[in-house]
């Protein structure tokens, strides 16, 4: 069954229970596995909008959602519907990160 989420400035969203289920998330490292268009672009980019919306992430703090993918057009697509998420909702656009596996590691060499 779907279930709609609401926001003040947009309509419900319809979303299949195993987007339910990544967006029941709570705490520590969660990874998303799945085919092609099956929306993990969408349920991800939603998540981290909540996470912080909840204020999950002390963003005064400097904290922030890391989002890692593998590739380099993922990344702009993930931070700009984690952008437009937040700014629907009237917040800020920070919190978050969005980086390849590639650029995270070469962050640590």
């Amino acid at each position: 069954m779907d279930t709609p989420i609401d926001t003040p400035t947009t309509p419900p969203l319809r979303l299949r229970p195993a987007q339910e289920a990544i967006l029941a998330y709570r705490s520590g490292r969660m990874a998303v596995s799945a085919v092609p268009g099956s929306g993990k672009t969408f349920t991800l980019s939603l998540l981290a909008a909540q996470l912080i919306a909840d204020g999950r992430v002390d963003t005064a703090n400097s904290q922030q959602v890391l989002v890692v993918t593998f590739l380099n057009a993922s990344v702009d697509t993930f931070r700009a519907r984690i952008r437009r998420r937040l700014l629907e909702m009237g917040l800020p656009d920070t919190g978050f990160d969005v980086r390849t596996l590639h650029s995270l590691s070469l962050i640590h060499i």
